[in-house]
């Protein structure tokens, strides 16, 4: 369970899930974020249908294609652009611009990478 929500990326700031389990696992099955909150109750439908959309899109990566975004908000361009890299080096945010007279013109493009992981100290 663990790895499989590390591996969702859902959150910025909850990167660990929790859980325990208890006798019929589909009816007692348990899962928490960060203080002891339930994610069910944390992300709004807007929220979820990103993270589904990032979900799909994620394996139409996986099977070797290119995906290209355009959004508007910039927290679904970064989760989107952390999720749909074929490798750690490949992922890059572009962000566009207009001026009247200029028209539209990249702003600004930034290579993402794969947070580094940090491992874990074992308790002495």
């Amino acid at each position: 369970m663990d790895e499989f929500y590390r591996r969702l990326r859902p959150h910025a700031d909850w990167t660990e899930i929790h859980y325990r389990m208890r006798g019929d696992v589909r009816r007692f099955v348990s899962l928490t974020v960060g203080e002891d909150l339930n994610p069910r109750f944390m992300f709004s439908s807007g929220q979820r249908r990103a993270l589904h959309l990032a979900e799909v899109l994620s394996s139409i990566r996986r099977a070797n294609r290119q995906v290209i975004c355009t959004v508007e908000d910039s927290a679904l361009a970064a989760l989107l652009t952390r999720r749909l890299r074929g490798t750690p080096e490949d992922g890059c945010l572009v962000t566009m611009a207009y001026d009247l007279g200029q028209g539209v013109y990249v702003e600004n493009m930034e290579r993402v990478r794969a947070p580094t992981k940090v491992p874990l100290q074992e308790a002495g």
